[in-house]
């Protein structure tokens, strides 16, 4: 066998991601896609952001993981429960604490063939995404990005100096190696200095990453945005994109009421038969009222 099919077949994928109980309807949501593409997961770490969540995520653990066929750790993680708005306090708290979260399931499985994916409970899968990842060469790259805009990412590539870099940490694949380890060190440690905005999240990051490129200290390569799609374009439109795998829900006015629209209008808000397979009334679904879709995606998340 080639030695790069080798790697392919025995590579392993985690996913890191969490939600408090403002964002619980969108995680069940976000389970129903995955569960449809998880041949190549074999864990879910899960940060709870308050009590409730925890206790709930924890009851469901055993359903989750029959549902899925993966294991699956839960963890709380801080007490936020109704932080929902886009860059309000309790929201870039949330996400500020997300570096030094990852850093900890990274160092847990220090493993060559082991890959992670870091991702929004809005980022939803709509494809063979663990194909076309597989498919990469995660060996000669540290980071898969997700970029911010189609025309950052263009048709995939390494990022090149030079570049704008308009990395979107909506959805980060990663190859877990030392470099990697101390990339998300840097940006734990660098957001540590900082207020907690949503700004600085992001700009801490891409600061980090490009540092770490000048200095050949990574590689990163951009994900193809015909196929890792970020925006509403996707979501009005999805006979447009028949590539797709990936589906990420941001630059929409209206917080999550609004995201939750512009998911119904695609077919794509699937909460509802979630929750019946995991026998939780559809109370756990309501998100209301709805809010409105922005027409230039430029402000919202």
């Amino acid at each position: 066998m080639h030695r790069d099919t080798l790697i392919r077949s025995t590579r392993t994928w985690s996913i890191a991601t969490g939600c408090n109980r403002g964002f619980f309807p969108v995680f069940l949501n976000w389970l129903w896609h995955l569960k449809e593409h998880t041949t190549a997961v074999t864990h879910i770490v899960f940060w709870a952001d308050d009590p409730w969540t925890f206790a709930r995520v924890a009851e469901l653990k055993p359903r989750i993981e029959a549902l899925t066929g993966t294991s699956m750790t839960a963890l709380q993680t801080g007490n936020t429960p109704n932080a929902s708005t886009y860059g309000s306090p309790g929201y870039s708290l949330i996400g500020a604490t997300r570096p030094a979260l990852l850093l900890d399931a990274l160092t847990s499985t220090v493993d060559q063939q082991h890959h992670w994916i870091l991702m929004d409970i809005d980022a939803l899968v709509v494809g063979d995404i663990f194909g076309q990842l597989n498919a990469m060469s995660m060996q000669r790259y540290e980071v898969h990005q997700l970029g911010e805009k189609a025309a950052d990412a263009g048709n995939g590539g390494p990022f090149k100096k030079g570049q704008y870099a308009g990395f979107c940490t909506g959805f980060i694949a990663l190859h877990n190696t030392e470099r990697m380890r101390a990339l998300v060190s840097n940006w734990s440690a660098d957001l540590s200095t900082k207020n907690h905005t949503v700004s600085n999240q992001q700009n801490s990051y891409r600061k980090v990453c490009m540092r770490a490129v000048y200095r050949m200290q990574l590689k990163v390569h951009w994900l193809p945005a015909s196929s890792f799609t970020n925006g509403p374009a996707f979501f009005k439109s999805p006979s447009r994109w028949p590539r797709a795998v990936l589906a990420h829900t941001t630059q929409v006015r209206g917080g999550i009421r609004a995201k939750v629209r512009l998911m119904s209008m695609a077919g794509r808000w699937k909460c509802g038969e979630q929750a019946r397979a995991l026998n939780l009334s559809e109370s756990h679904c309501v998100v209301a009222p709805l809010g409105r879709v922005s027409r230039n995606g430029r402000r919202g998340h």
